[in-house]
């Protein structure tokens, strides 16, 4: 009997190669351009083949499809494709009925041979209908199938199960030989497997229950979509695919908008504290001026140092500040290089104190500093001086008037901790999560009114975490706050 094949929609490109490789194969070949140019006489032709196109809806395609049902034999369904499909976009296709894939651009030899397959299995047992459909899906669909029967203990719950068949794709995606696994039960294979899968799958086998679902096996590190249904009471199959790299795409994205959104919200950030806070020095400045160019004459030689004074710390405030954003904008645009080296802790912890030394004349604060001078670290000291800076600022400004800061170092075989404590106000309980976040964070006055950005903890993090470092917190409030971080000793 000669077979019919059907081409609808792929009358021109590889569907005329393909009608070229058929011809001397006893072939009768009728071209289509949609299913609605096949008739009422044609459908009763009910062909051996059909090669439709991938330009067709969803809907055409399954309802097309559909129209063969009538035929005692279902024909073989084969989708040419422009591009390979995702394991996810062939499962959609296979439950609309498409039983084989075909990428143009594959070698004429692969397509011919692999249509003679098709052909094979198709004589093989034509008078059995649905053996044969199971047999073709079973060898060539791009899904993992597996047969399994369950194994249940005396009171009749599943306890394992033993693989009876397994396709060629389950061998691909999973690895394992159909002879190392056909015969097994779950537990010799993986002895380690939630006892939840083998009782999800009892329910598929005993209680005829359809299920699909995602699953995770970390014995192979790979994510399944899986569909689990019943043949036989006793029994259960699975169709999987392997969604590996597509749960790794959707972790891409959501890590892509996460970064946007906190890329965003520093931006926010960014714009606020030049809008406002840069402005707030400057005024102070140019107000402090103003009362000294107009009242010069009347006032006296303490009245003008004092204005002095207040120019000078606004001048500082303001300076700081635009460090901070300068130093902020460089980690935000990823252009701030780590230029790491072998310091001395001691004497990078002094330059900063220098700097800081009015701040701590002016409330009278003890400092108390408890790091040997052969204390070395492996760091970039531009980022630390600025850790240390910023933290030392903060105990300052949160600490009274003749109150100790205290700062220590301890070893920790491959890092020094570096704590820097202070007996001040404290950080209340509800504030310390989330303090070195830019959502979270705003800047606190300090016991002496002093201001600040909300940057400084930022950039703290930032630049510990970029020398391989971690940083915290410990505050009690109305006792005091330690700041810890760490920093490696050595390049290793």
């Amino acid at each position: 009997m000669e077979d019919v094949f059907f081409i609808i929609g792929s009358s021109k490109g590889q569907g005329k190669e393909i009608f070229e490789l058929l011809k001397p194969e006893s072939v009768e070949i009728i071209q289509f351009d949609s299913f609605d140019d096949l008739t009422d006489s044609s459908y009763k032709l009910c062909p051996t083949f059909v090669l439709v196109d991938r330009s067709f809806d969803i809907e055409r395609l399954k309802k097309g499809i559909n129209s063969f049902n009538h035929c005692d034999l279902k024909p073989i369904i084969v989708l040419l494709s422009e591009e390979q499909l995702s394991n996810s976009g062939e499962v959609d296709y296979i439950n609309l009925g498409i039983d084989g894939f075909i990428v143009s651009g594959q070698s004429k030899s692969w397509v011919l041979a692999y249509l003679k397959s098709l052909f094979r299995l198709y004589h093989k047992n034509r008078k059995q209908d649905t053996d044969q459909q199971f047999r073709l899906l079973f060898e060539t669909m791009f899904s993992a199938y597996a047969l399994h029967e369950i194994i249940t203990d005396e009171s009749g719950k599943a306890v394992n199960y033993r693989y009876l068949e397994v396709n060629p794709a389950f061998e691909k995606i999973t690895g394992y030989k159909a002879e190392d696994v056909v015969g097994k039960t779950l537990i010799e294979l993986f002895p380690d497997s939630s006892t939840r899968i083998i009782e999800t799958y009892g329910e598929v086998a005993l209680d005829g229950k359809k299920l699909q679902f995602e699953q995770y096996s970390p014995d192979l590190e790979k994510h399944f979509e899986v569909v689990a249904f019943s043949p036989k009471k006793g029994q259960f199959s699975t169709v999987f695919i392997d969604i590996t790299e597509y749960k790794e795409a959707i972790k891409i994205i959501r890590d892509s908008e996460n970064s946007l959104k906190e890329m965003n919200e520093a931006k926010d950030r960014f714009f606020s504290i030049v809008a406002h806070d840069l402005k707030n020095p400057f005024h102070n400045i140019l107000g402090f001026a103003d009362l000294l160019t107009e009242d010069y004459h009347s006032m006296s030689d303490d009245e003008i140092l004092s204005q002095i004074n207040h120019i000078k710390t606004a001048t500082e405030n303001a300076y700081t500040l635009l460090i901070n954003l300068l130093d902020w904008s460089r980690v935000l645009l990823n252009r701030i290089d780590l230029q790491a080296d072998t310091y001395d802790l001691k004497e990078l912890i002094d330059q900063e104190v220098k700097i800081l030394q009015e701040q701590i004349d002016q409330k009278s604060l003890r400092l108390n500093i408890e790091v040997n001078e052969a204390v070395q670290v492996f760091v970039d000291n531009h980022m630390i001086g600025t850790v240390v800076r910023n933290l030392l600022s903060n105990a300052i400004k949160f600490s009274n008037e003749g109150q100790q800061i205290q700062l220590y170092c301890t070893d920790l075989s491959k890092f020094w901790q570096l704590s820097i404590k202070d007996d001040g106000v404290g950080i209340p309980i509800d504030k310390i999560d989330g303090i070195f976040g830019l959502d979270k964070h705003k800047s606190t006055l300090g016991t002496a009114k002093e201001k600040g950005t909300g940057l400084g903890l930022i950039l703290c993090k930032e630049f510990v975490e970029k020398n391989g470092g971690k940083i915290w917190v410990e505050s009690t409030y109305g006792t005091g706050t330690t700041f810890h971080f760490i920093m490696p000793k050595n390049k290793n």
